[in-house]
């Protein structure tokens, strides 16, 4: 099998890591920077305002799907007597 000088594989293994840090460092950035731009491209989208109609009946239509639901499930509520 073929070795190298003690002092040569250092050298290797230094270089190798040297390489791969940089590799590490580049992809970091490179994911760091897409991040950034798939959530400026998110947060710059526009989002649907609701009219003031809507949002005046929201309590109104909240309370009638609250009543409808307890009027369902009437049949299915126990009241115990201490």
């Amino acid at each position: 099998m073929f070795e190298l000088p003690k002092d040569q594989t250092t050298v290797l293994e230094w270089v190798i890591l040297r390489k791969l840090r940089v590799w590490i460092a580049a992809l970091a950035i490179a994911c760091l920077v897409a991040g950034i731009g798939i959530g400026a491209m998110l947060s710059g989208q526009p989002t649907v305002a609701q009219n003031e109609a809507q949002i005046a009946r929201a309590p109104e239509a909240l309370s009638a799907s609250f009543a409808e639901i307890a009027r369902r499930v009437e049949p299915a509520v126990v009241i115990s007597k201490p």
